[in-house]
């Protein structure tokens, strides 16, 4: 079973994986608001700053969440808003 840091360390690494100059942000975590509902990690993910290509950040986001996935992690990342 997986931890909460180690999920996230899975995360951080799969996100830096497919991560793009071009984007112009990195994307981060809310580290205090993932939560795990049965046997699903459910991971907060936001850009630093505002993207023009939004297109490419959920194309991020989709690859690093089907690495995740194939390696038989039960991780959902869940885009929100930066908060402030």
């Amino acid at each position: 079973m997986a931890t909460l840091a180690g999920t996230i360390a899975l995360v951080r690494d799969a996100l830096k994986k497919y991560a793009r100059p071009a984007l112009g942000a990195e994307i981060l975590i809310y580290t205090k608001s993932v939560r795990r509902e049965d046997d699903w990690w459910y991971v907060p993910v936001y850009p630093s700053k505002e993207i023009d290509r939004v297109y490419e950040y959920y194309d991020i986001l989709a690859k690093a969440e089907e690495e995740l996935q194939q390696n038989d992690q039960k991780i959902a990342l869940v885009p929100v808003r930066p908060k402030g």
